[in-house]
């Protein structure tokens, strides 16, 4: 009930502004304006900064060594799961990592 009295107040008093070709100026001001641009895709930049720090990273602080020596005790796990050591867990997680990459991969490259 209240908002019909809203409208009806609104509506009865309602003024009209003369229209001083305002509409005309505004449209043809729009029209000058330019377009905007659409945002760059930058994914591939940063992914590919990213990695290259975490390889050089990997390299500096000899995650290489780390990776060897575990995939040569990794054979351990087998043999007694007491003996896992951190370097067989790095080993063994990073190698999985690389599966679900590659089967991620794989998949999105037959999906195309």
């Amino acid at each position: 009930m209240k908002e019909d009295d809203v409208k009806a107040f609104l509506s009865s008093h309602k003024e009209m502004l003369p229209d001083d070709g305002f509409n005309a100026r505004l449209f043809n001001t729009l029209d000058c304006l330019p377009q905007p641009r659409s945002a760059k895709n930058r994914s591939p930049l940063i992914v590919g900064v990213f990695t290259s720090i975490g390889f050089l990273l990997f390299v500096l602080l000899g995650g290489y060594s780390v990776l060897l020596n575990g995939l040569s005790t990794m054979s351990q796990i087998f043999i007694n799961i007491h003996a896992i050591t951190p370097d067989i867990l790095t080993t063994c997680i990073m190698l999985a990592l690389a599966f679900v990459a590659l089967i991620r991969f794989a998949a999105r490259s037959y999906h195309r």
